[in-house]
């Protein structure tokens, strides 16, 4: 069954909110996220400043809405992955690779981002209208595994997504840290090794 299309009012929300995300951002990686108020976001939206915080009350929020909305823009880029690459692992690894070369571009704005979000833990489990929209695509490259058969089925495809997004938070949260070279696409390959292999000896992530 087909989801009904959103109407007029709901389309004309969701531009509003675009706009002001647009704008926003382009704002903080001209001038910095400290350096922007919420009066020049409103300024350059072209909307009041009620109405701006009406839908983002407070800066942190812009970029919840800013990742959001990447999230939901990488879909044709999952869609080619999926098509292009054969298996589960590569699939993965590929995935995270292109959310990575998108945070590398944009360290300040996700530092500021991941700090909104530690201070609010529990909200994205509690509200799923919270969450960054990023978990269900890994979700989608592991029910497919599931169907090929190259990944565990005695557990739903979110539950492993969750386990997955735990390890690759950490691993984005310690090159985030660090100020010497860090090879972000070694640290994705043995993640993903990580976890469809486990922590035992022997396994591929060992080479």
């Amino acid at each position: 069954m087909r989801s009904a299309k959103p109407g007029r009012r709901e389309r004309r929300k969701e531009e509003l909110r675009s706009r002001i995300i647009d704008r926003a951002t382009k704002l903080f990686e001209e001038h910095g996220f400290e350096n922007v108020t919420m009066e020049r976001i409103a300024e350059a939206a072209d909307v009041a400043k009620g109405t701006l915080y009406n839908h983002f009350p407070v800066k942190e929020a812009i970029l919840s809405g800013y990742v959001q909305k990447h999230a939901r823009d990488m879909a044709p880029e999952i869609d080619r992955i999926v098509r292009s690459v054969p298996d589960t692992r590569s699939r993965l690894v590929a995935l995270l690779q292109v959310h990575a070369r998108w945070i590398e571009d944009r360290k300040e704005l996700m530092e500021k981002y991941i700090a909104h979000r530690i201070s609010v833990p529990l909200r994205s489990l509690r509200e799923p209208s919270a969450r960054s929209g990023f978990a269900e695509h890994i979700t989608r490259v592991l029910a497919l595994g599931q169907e090929a058969g190259d990944v565990r089925r005695d557990l739903d495809a979110n539950t492993l997504s969750g386990c997955l997004t735990s390890f690759y938070t950490w691993v984005y949260f310690g090159w985030l840290s660090v100020s010497e070279a860090f090879d972000i696409d070694l640290a994705i390959r043995r993640t993903v090794d990580l976890f469809l292999d486990g922590a035992a000896s022997g396994t591929s992530g060992d080479s």
